[in-house]
């Protein structure tokens, strides 16, 4: 089944994440028609030479002239004509803006179709797999139980018939009928032979599974928790490992079990070199070091450390202030089968202060857990060697387990995390973090920005998007994504694979400016969260906009036509540009300068846009801001967002009599600063 096949299937808001890829630019009509051709093409290839891409480009724009020509319906037909315009105007000039694109929609399908087959009701074959693996021990359970009663029966029987033919001086018909129980016995003393053969090759199943079903899909879940950390997709299958976790120890177990019964055994009835005494204590080892590595793996921090005042940026610490992480068992343990124990958490080069605390049984999954709540760093020894926000740390946690008569030492630890001093170190600790949990999937390379490596505009630029969805509920647009492509890396360097330095992307200050990119762009999406939010939900904020693109969008828009943008000179400023009518009935355009959180935090940014009025010449002041771009009424856009209009008729609080009346610089061709 070809991936769109797969995507078509999708239901719900599976569905509705694949429609919102798709826009005017690379419309769902020609993923569809043309999926097959789509996904034999190698995008990869293409994004690193533009000569594959233009090629793929024409050929393209080839097959959708086709599909023009043969479409019978007069409506499709005019539909594919338009599309064609569209992207020959769109990408003839930038093949590789279309490969990027594609590609772009290919992975986020992917995703989307990884991120539905995780869910619950949909599990990989290879989880019945695991299970049909891990049930032989239950098999030879039954065959054990069996041959011990069987054996029982026919010793209790034979020591019966030889004492009554001991008390009776001997019976012919009785000593024969002796010799062919003691015969039976001794052919089912024979299958011990073949019941030890079976349970090691139980022992060897399970530790293949262990090695090469489990070990791999706790793996990639601890990728997906990383990825999850940064905003990325929901942290799934996490049932699926309990099950697999919860099934193979009590597979173990129960071979414990069926060894013990074997021992008891061979109390009564043995033979010379039997195979039970000489092999039992080589499994009891085996079976106890695979119980022991289970639980051991098993143990997890399933909520990474991170202040409750900051939930989207884990694993960044301040010292002195209370944070929050949870350890947890995926294996699912029977009630009184073992016995309570500390969790305490630690760190050589902290003063941590929290309490050591029991890990109980959650009663919803049976599985152990602890939650520490309140844990606080008092003191951080420093090495000075390099920059506190890229100086790694882990957290970890240790506790003792008796379980069934064996006693277990855990330890794991969280990922690596970011201890900082004072709060405006919080998104340069947070850029650490990212760009860590980004590009390792090791969980404790401390040494990391020793040499940190470079990220692909692909890898990066989905984290970005995963930034700006998590923390203000938006995702980032394709043309948006370009914007900040541009201003990374030039708007002349390739799409796809081009390299991002640690230095270029959080050290470096971008040419002609006094801030990194990464400050730039956090400083934009902590104005959003704190004074933008509802507008740029509802869509009403462009944001990511160049000047010059700015320019191509509203040149031919009618007078009052505005859009709003995010400063490329100020740290955390919006602004809006509108079109004015010129001399010689030509337009021209008009900028302010940006507004900053200075002036947000005293007025919501939709009342400053429906009372702004624009003063020149001595002319009665009037609001320029006629139609949000492209023709949206202003009122019609911002109408549910004026809190002004909302408290019409009662008194105005200090904070809303401030004069938020500018003076409009009108240009035509230079641009202000902002």
């Amino acid at each position: 089944m070809s991936q769109w096949q797969q995507v078509y299937q999708l239901q719900g808001s599976w569905q509705e994440q694949v429609s919102s890829l798709y826009n005017d630019s690379f419309p769902m009509e020609i993923r569809q028609a043309l999926a097959a051709w789509i996904e034999e093409q190698d995008w990869d290839v293409a994004l690193t030479q533009e000569s594959v891409a233009a090629t793929l480009l024409s050929f393209l724009l080839a097959q959708v002239e086709q599909l023009c020509s043969q479409e019978q319906d007069f409506l499709q037909r005019h539909n594919f004509k338009r599309i064609l315009q569209q992207m020959q105007g769109k990408f003839q000039a930038s093949p590789l803006h279309m490969v990027n694109m594609i590609t772009c929609c290919l992975r986020e399908e992917r995703r989307i179709l990884c991120a539905a087959n995780m869910s619950p009701q949909v599990g990989p074959s290879s989880y019945y797999h695991c299970l049909l693996i891990s049930s032989s021990p239950f098999y030879l359970q039954q065959e054990i139980d069996q041959v011990v009663k069987q054996l029982q029966n026919m010793q209790e029987d034979f020591e019966y018939r030889y004492k009554m033919i001991k008390s009776r001086g001997g019976n012919t018909y009785l000593i024969k009928w002796s010799l062919n129980v003691y015969c039976s016995v001794f052919i089912f003393l024979n299958r011990h032979k073949e019941i030890m053969s079976r349970v090691t090759s139980a022992v060897m199943e399970i530790g293949t599974l262990m090695t090469s079903q489990l070990a791999p899909e706790l793996a990639a879940w601890k990728r997906r928790q990383q990825l999850a950390c940064l905003g990325g997709p929901q942290l799934t299958g996490e049932e699926r490992l309990q099950c697999w976790f919860t099934f193979t120890l009590q597979s173990l177990f129960l071979l414990k079990r069926q060894l013990d019964r074997l021992e008891q055994l061979i109390q009564k009835v043995t033979y010379g070199n039997d195979p039970i005494p000489h092999q039992k204590p080589q499994l009891d080892e085996q079976v106890k070091q695979l119980i022991c590595s289970l639980i051991k793996s098993s143990f997890v921090v399933e909520n990474q450390p991170c202040m409750h005042s900051q939930p989207q940026k884990p694993l960044v610490i301040k010292v002195g202030v209370h944070f929050a992480a949870k350890l947890f068992g995926e294996c699912v343990l029977v009630p009184g089968s073992h016995g309570t124990y500390l969790c305490s958490p630690r760190n050589r080069r902290f003063v941590i202060t929290n309490k050591p605390k029991v890990m109980d049984v959650e009663p919803v999954n049976g599985c152990l857990a602890v939650d520490f709540r309140h844990m606080v760093i008092r003191v951080r020894r420093c090495t000075g060697s390099i920059p506190v926000t890229e100086e790694l740390h882990t957290l970890s946690f240790e506790a003792q387990l008796c379980l069934q008569g064996l006693s277990i030492n855990l330890e794991t630890c969280s990922l690596p995390l970011v201890v900082i001093s004072n709060s405006c170190q919080l998104p340069s600790g947070w850029a650490s973090v990212m760009w860590y949990n980004l590009l390792t999937d090791e969980q404790r390379k401390l040494g990391f920005f020793s040499d940190p490596p470079c990220a692909s505009w692909c890898q990066l630029s989905e984290a970005l998007n995963w930034q700006l969805n998590t923390n203000t509920g938006r995702s980032l647009s394709v043309e948006q994504l370009d914007m900040l492509h541009d201003k990374l890396l030039g708007p002349h360097a390739l799409h796809g694979d081009c390299q991002v330095s640690w230095s270029m992307f959080h050290k470096d200050n971008l040419p002609g400016k006094s801030f990194s990119f990464w400050e730039w762009l956090d400083s934009i999406v902590e104005l959003i969260k704190k004074y933008l939010h509802a507008i740029w939900i509802d869509g009403c904020i462009m944001g990511f906009v160049s000047k010059d693109r700015e320019l191509a969008l509203l040149k031919d828009k009618e007078p009052g036509t505005f859009l709003l943008r995010f400063s490329e000179s100020h740290l955390g400023g919006i602004t809006f540009t509108w079109v004015e009518p010129g001399q010689n009935g030509e337009s021209k355009l008009n900028s302010i300068e940006p507004f900053t959180k200075s002036i947000l935090s005293m007025r919501p940014f939709a009342d400053i846009i429906h009372d702004y009025k624009l003063v020149a010449d001595g002319a009665i002041p009037e609001n320029p801001l006629k139609f949000l771009y492209p023709d949206i009424p202003r009122d019609e856009a911002f109408g549910n967002h004026y809190i002004h209009l909302q408290k019409k008729g009662k008194t105005c609080s200090p904070l809303h009599r401030v004069q938020c009346t500018f003076m409009g610089i009108s240009y035509s061709g230079v641009w202000p600063a902002g």
